[in-house]
C-alpha cells in the first residue's frame, strides 16, 4: 500500500516530464524539461496503477520546482480517504516524494504521449526497512480525466434563447378539394362573411394545402419539439399568419421550438350537415400537415414525439379532435348520403403519407367538443384549457355555439358542444395532466380588446402555456437512484436514472469522484474526510429538455 501511494505520487511528477530518460541516452540533444506547475494546477488525472484504479490532482505548486496535491486509490471501496503529497525537484530522473505514508527518494522512466503518460516508476526496496537490497517496478498510465457532459441549452423551452430564425412561408403539405384555405374577415359582419361564403360554396376545386415554419438559427440540437398551431374563424374565416399567431409563433421559436402554422379546407353551407363536413376536412388538413411534418422532422430537425398541437376556436376543435378522434367516430354527416361522397378516414385525405407522430399535449384555446365519448383511457394527452366564462360563441360549459347570433340560426345549423370546463373535468378523471384557466367575466377571444390589440389575458396564455409545455419535455425522465447512506465497508456506490426517455445524463458529484460511467449511470467514491456528499444530475430529453435532480448522500466511516 505504501508503494502503491507513493507511485501514484511520482506519476504527478512524471506529468511534467515531457520525455523519457531513455530518449536522452539515445539523443544527446534530448534533455528532460520541466513544464511549469502551474500549467498542470487543478487538472484531475486518472488511470491505473498495475491495474487498479488511481486518481491523482495537483493543487499548489511553488516555482518549477514543487508541488503539492491529493489522490485516491479507493481500493474497490465505496469511501476512500483523499491523501496529500508534495514532490520536490532533486535532480534529473530523480524526485523527493513526500506524504503521511512514504518520505524518500523515487526514480521513473517512460514516455509521455499527446494524452497519455505511460511511466514505470523504480522504488528502492529494503530489508526489514533498513537495507537497501534492490528496487521494485510499478507501471502506471494516466490520462486528463474526461468529464462525460452533453451541452445543454440552459433555459431551452422556457426563456428567450435564440435571436434568429429560418422561414418557410407556404410549404406545400397535401392538396385536396374544398371551397378556401384562407379568408381575412376584417371588419366584417356574421351576415357580410356569410353572404360572401354562400356564392363561393356552390363549387369545390383542388385547394394546395399549406404551411409555414419557423426554424431557430444557431441552435446544434436535432430533435428540437415542435409546436403546431391551428388558427380559428368558425372553419369559415381565418389564416395561419393572423396577429394572434404571429405573436405566438414570435414568442416560441425564440424559446427553441420549431413552429409550423397551418392552414386548412373551410367554408360550409348552411346546413348542420355541412358544418359538420367542414369540421372533419380540417380535421383530415391538419392530420396530413402532422404526417407530411412527421416525414420530414430530419430535414427540418424536430422529434415526431414531441408535438404539440395549439389552437383556438375551430383550431382548438381541430386539435381535440386530432387528439381523440379515431376512424370510427367520425360523424355520421361525413358517411356516403343522397348528394355527397364519403369523406374517407382520417388520414386518408390531403397527401398519401403514412408516418406516425405523436402529440404530447393540447393547447385548447376556447374550443369544445361535440362528442366527448370520444374521449378514450389510451388516448393520453396532457391538456391546457384557457376559456372565458361568458363564452358565447363556444361554450364553457356545454351548449350550442353561437349564442349570440339573432334568431335560431344557431340551433338549426350548429351541433351541441362541450366545451374547456367539461373536457377538463373529463381528463381530470381519467388521471391525465390537465389544466384550466378560467376569464372570469370574458366572452369569445378572452385575449383581445373591442379594438383587437391584446390585453393582460395574452400574457397569461402565452406565459402559462411556457410552463405547462416545458414540464411535459420533461415529465417521464426518471428519476435520481442510489444508495443513500455509504459506508466504508460498501464495495460500490452506484447511482442511476431509471429512465428510456433519457438521452444523455450530465453528472456533478460534490465530496466524491466519478469513477467509472456506463451509460446513465455512475461509480462514485465518496471521500470520507468531506462534510457534504451531493450527487447532482442534469437529465437531458431527446428534444433537448433538462431536468436537474440531486440527492443527499450520508457516508459514514
Amino acid at each position: 500500500m505504501k508503494i502503491s501511494r507513493l507511485v501514484l505520487c511520482i506519476l504527478m511528477s512524471f506529468g511534467l516530464v515531457m520525455f523519457s530518460c531513455k530518449q536522452k541516452s539515445e539523443n544527446k540533444d534530448l534533455q528532460p524539461t520541466v513544464s511549469r506547475w502551474s500549467e498542470h494546477l487543478g487538472i484531475t488525472y486518472t488511470g491505473q496503477l498495475e491495474g487498479e484504479f488511481i486518481m491523482v490532482k495537483f493543487l499548489s505548486a511553488e516555482g518549477v520546482d514543487q508541488v503539492k496535491g491529493v489522490y485516491l486509490l479507493p481500493e474497490n471501496r465505496a469511501v476512500a480517504t483523499l491523501d496529500t503529497f508534495s514532490i520536490i525537484n532533486r535532480k534529473e530522473g530523480v524526485w523527493i516524494l513526500e506524504s503521511d505514508e512514504f518520505s524518500g527518494n523515487v526514480e521513473y522512466t517512460g514516455m509521455i504521449a499527446k494524452d497519455t503518460i505511460n511511466i514505470t516508476i523504480s522504488v528502492p526496496r529494503k530489508f526489514l526497512g533498513l537495507f537497501k537490497i534492490g528496487k521494485k517496478t510499478y507501471d502506471l498510465e494516466i490520462y486528463p480525466f474526461k468529464d462525460l457532459r452533453t451541452s445543454v441549452y440552459e433555459g431551452l423551452y422556457r426563456k428567450n434563447i435564440f435571436n434568429s430564425v429560418k422561414i418557410e412561408n407556404d410549404v406545400e403539405y397535401g392538396v385536396a378539394e374544398g371551397y378556401w384555405t384562407t379568408f381575412l374577415a376584417d371588419n366584417m359582419n356574421y351576415w357580410e362573411i356569410l353572404g360572401k361564403g354562400v356564392r363561393e360554396t356552390f363549387r369545390m376545386e383542388k385547394l394546395p394545402l399549406t404551411l409555414d415554419l419557423y426554424i431557430p438559427e444557431n441552435c446544434q440540437l436535432q430533435q428540437r419539439s415542435l409546436l403546431v398551431l391551428v388558427h380559428g374563424g368558425g372553419f369559415y374565416v381565418g389564416d395561419k399568419a393572423e396577429p394572434t399567431y404571429t405573436e405566438l409563433i414570435d414568442w416560441f421559436w425564440r424559446k427553441g421550438y420549431v413552429v409550423a402554422s397551418v392552414n386548412y379546407r373551410m367554408g360550409f353551407k348552411l346546413s348542420a350537415k355541412s358544418v359538420e363536413r367542414s369540421g372533419y376536412s380540417a380535421l383530415q388538413d391538419v392530420h396530413a400537415a402532422l404526417r407530411f411534418l412527421a416525414h420530414n422532422s430530419d430535414k427540418y430537425g424536430y422529434d415526431p414525439n414531441e408535438i404539440f398541437l395549439a389552437g383556438s376556436s375551430a383550431g382548438a376543435i381541430t386539435s381535440l379532435n386530432i387528439a381523440f378522434m379515431d376512424d370510427d367516430e367520425k360523424p355520421e354527416s361525413c358517411n356516403a348520403g343522397l348528394f355527397l361522397k364519403d369523406m374517407g378516414g382520417i388520414s386518408e385525405s390531403g397527401n398519401t403519407l403514412t408516418d406516425k407522430f405523436t402529440v404530447k399535449g393540447v393547447v385548447n384555446m376556447w374550443g369544445a367538443l361535440n362528442d366527448t365519448t370520444i374521449i378514450d383511457d389510451d388516448e393520453k394527452v396532457a391538456l391546457l384549457s384557457f376559456h372565458g366564462d361568458n363564452d358565447q360563441i363556444v361554450p364553457f360549459s356545454c351548449g350550442r355555439p353561437f349564442q349570440n347570433v339573432g334568431g335560431k340560426v344557431n340551433e338549426w345549423i350548429m351541433p351541441e358542444m362541450c366545451g374547456s370546463e367539461v373536457i377538463t373535468e373529463i381528463a381530470k378523471r381519467k388521471g391525465w395532466t390537465a389544466q384550466l384557466v378560467t376569464f372570469k367575466g370574458f366572452d369569445h377571444m378572452p385575449h383581445m380588446n373591442k379594438d383587437k390589440s391584446f390585453n393582460a389575458n395574452f400574457d397569461t396564455i402565452k406565459r402559462v402555456t411556457t410552463t405547462f409545455l416545458a414540464d411535459q419535455l420533461v415529465e417521464g425522465l426518471g428519476e435520481l437512484r442510489g444508495p443513500q447512506i455509504c459506508s466504508a465497508t460498501d464495495r460500490t456506490a452506484i447511482y442511476s436514472i431509471d429512465s428510456e426517455l433519457a438521452s444523455a445524463v450530465n453528472w456533478e458529484v460534490e465530496g466524491g469522484f466519478i469513477r467509472l460511467y456506463k451509460g446513465n449511470e455512475i461509480d462514485v467514491v465518496w471521500y470520507s474526510d468531506h462534510i457534504d456528499h451531493i450527487v447532482r444530475a442534469t437529465v437531458i430529453g431527446a428534444s433537448g429538455s433538462s431536468s436537474k435532480m440531486m440527492m443527499n448522500v450520508d457516508v459514514q466511516q
